[in-house]
């Protein structure tokens, strides 16, 4: 009589796929703790990536009573969002528009010089590996 091996010969495939988003040279900045610093009157690009990103920057002020104008330009697939707070982090302004890839460009008047925070984020829409642009500019206004 013989003896026979079962021999059992197993094969598979791993396939791993990725999502190869666009470099976003600010990241980490969700949140106040790990904000960007950026200068005036210079801009700066930033991705909305993945679903549910949101960007913090956050700029020093020496004049104490100011117009912070600010430019912000976004993909043609999300409606842009900017809240911006005060040192302690308390929102002082808040603008969108639900119109996607619009562009807000208003103004905000506070009179203490100290840290301001701007967090941007998608009114409407999840993501997009389109950048936008940001731009924040400081006038010194006469105190009223």
């Amino acid at each position: 009589m013989r003896n026979f091996k079962i021999i059992l010969i197993t094969s598979f495939m791993l396939m791993l796929s990725c999502e190869n988003p666009t470099f976003d040279p600010n990241e980490p900045n969700d949140s106040f703790e790990n904000a960007t610093e950026i200068s005036y009157n210079v801009e700066v690009q930033g991705v909305i990536a993945p679903e549910g990103d949101i960007d913090f920057f956050f700029i020093n002020t020496t004049t104490d009573s100011l117009q912070i104008n600010f430019l912000l330009k976004f993909p043609s697939t999300l409606s842009p969002e900017i809240d911006i707070y005060n040192e302690e982090k308390e929102l002082i302004g808040k603008f969108f528009n639900e119109d996607k890839g619009s562009t807000l460009n208003d103004s905000i008047y506070y009179k203490n010089s100290q840290k301001y925070y701007f967090k941007i984020l998608p009114w409407w829409g999840s993501s997009s590996d389109e950048e936008y642009n940001l731009r924040i500019n400081i006038k010194s206004v006469p105190v009223i």
